[in-house]
């Protein structure tokens, strides 16, 4: 079992790296598309949350490539006799994901309450814009840290 799970380690390492990227370019992506948030009208406060499903969408490979990486690292892990590096690598997909989402939707809340809104409702224009553009920042920030940090785990010895 020993020689069959050393192929899972190269193949961990080379999900984490695409799960990197792909969290980088997430982000990137979203900062560049931050002016194409208003077509006819800006949303309101209410229709404010399509901007997380949105961006949730975006990083969607970041989060599968990572799970998948993160899988395949645990088995290599417990067939080499290295158990503290699977629950490592464990504990901080878990509470570095849940800390990376509770950052993101504090931000989500704080823009939420701090945007100006016009006379009908809906938010300023070049607001939101500006919003959406550090928006695809904090996602490119987040997300790139977190697999970072869990391509470290990998990596490392």
């Amino acid at each position: 079992m020993h020689r069959a799970a050393l192929f899972l380690l190269p193949v961990s390492r080379v999900l984490a790296t695409c799960a990197c990227i792909a969290g980088l370019g997430g982000g990137f992506l979203m900062a560049l598309s931050g002016g194409f948030i208003c077509f006819d009208y800006c949303p309101g406060p209410e229709g404010f949350s399509i901007l997380a499903y949105s961006s949730m969408w975006v990083m969607l490979p970041c989060v599968a490539l990572e799970v998948l990486a993160v899988v395949t690292f645990v088995p290599y892990c417990i067939a080499t006799g290295q158990a503290d590096r699977a629950v490592r690598q464990a504990a901080v997909l878990l509470l570095g994901g849940l800390v990376g989402v509770a950052v993101l939707g504090a931000l989500m809340l704080l823009a939420r309450a701090t945007l100006p809104l016009t006379s009908y409702g809906t938010f300023e224009e070049t607001p939101l814009e500006q919003w959406a553009g550090v928006w695809g920042v904090a996602l490119m920030v987040v997300a790139g840290t977190w697999s970072v940090v869990l391509a470290y785990l990998q990596w490392g010895r």
